[in-house]
């Protein structure tokens, strides 16, 4: 009985440690397995970071200084043109009333030749401005926004009326609406309240013209006013005063060429009367050549 049950046992433990083994080496691979996901779990992921790109700042060009057109301290010509009406009905001094046909080939001859139109406030920098001319109206008659505006926007022109406050709005006087329509090329400025003469007044008479008239227009244009044109060209030492206390400049009713350098309360103009052909306005203002 021992000899037969001897070989069995040993059979037996045979099977039974290679069960073991076997055991033992699934438990490892299993653990090793799980070992490697769990890193693969766990293991940080890197995300790369574009590196930005720069875009350059372009370095900043200094703006030239304009060069003067004349000899700096020079004293520069500059024709202020004084028309009352453009207009080919008369009413009233036929005088006054330039035809339109020829206030048209007038401003031509201004673009062909160079001018530059400005304003009174353009005045101190004429050195840097090629041919400067002024262009003004007086009494601001209506026939100024019908035929003389529609010129001026054509050729781009800029011009100045001065207006006598109390009449805006009167039958052939420019309106309100008519001054707010033409103020992208026209600049209004003062011709008094009544267009009196102003040496026949008491001096608080005339004061009350001359300043007055400022507040009014400024209340009409919404702008500030600070040029004034004498009625009939008319005043004395005790209208200058007056004048000098509300304005920056003043015109006259004529007297020629105005030079930088001279007065700006005695400002010269240059009439413009209805029959001065092209030739004789060439003349008026050639000495800018």
């Amino acid at each position: 009985m021992k000899k037969i049950f001897s070989p069995l046992l040993l059979i037996a433990l045979t099977i039974l440690i290679i069960l073991l083994t076997s055991c033992g080496k699934t438990v490892t691979n299993a653990q090793a397995s799980s070992a490697k996901n769990v890193t693969a779990t766990t293991a940080p992921t890197v995300i790369s970071t574009p590196t930005p790109t720069l875009t350059p700042i372009p370095t900043p060009v200094p703006t030239p200084t304009p060069l003067p057109l004349n000899r700096p301290g020079a004293k520069v010509k500059v024709p202020i043109l004084y028309y009352h009406r453009v207009n080919d009905v008369i009413e009233g001094l036929e005088d006054l009333h330039v035809k339109p046909a020829e206030f048209e080939r007038q401003m031509q001859y201004l673009k062909d030749n160079g001018y530059t139109t400005i304003t009174f406030d353009d005045i101190d920098n004429t050195e840097y401005i090629q041919k400067p001319v002024i262009i003004t109206f007086d009494d601001g008659y209506e026939d100024n926004y019908t035929y003389a505006y529609p010129i001026l926007k054509k050729f781009g022109f800029k011009a100045t009326v001065f207006l006598v406050a109390n009449f805006v709005g009167n039958p052939s006087i420019l309106n309100k609406d008519e001054i707010k329509e033409m103020s992208d090329l026209v600049n209004f400025q003062s011709h008094t309240l009544s267009h009196p003469d102003l040496r026949a007044l008491k001096p608080e008479e005339a004061e009350r013209e001359i300043s007055e008239s400022k507040t009014k227009l400024e209340a009409i244009t919404g702008k500030s006013i600070n040029v004034f044109a004498y009625p009939v060209g008319y005043y004395n030492n005790s209208v200058l005063v007056q004048v000098k206390k509300y304005y920056k400049f003043a015109v006259l009713n004529g007297g020629g060429m105005f030079t930088t350098g001279d007065s700006l309360y005695e400002m010269k103009r240059l009439y413009i009367p209805r029959y001065l052909d092209i030739q004789g306005f060439e003349k008026k203002t050639k000495t800018l050549e």
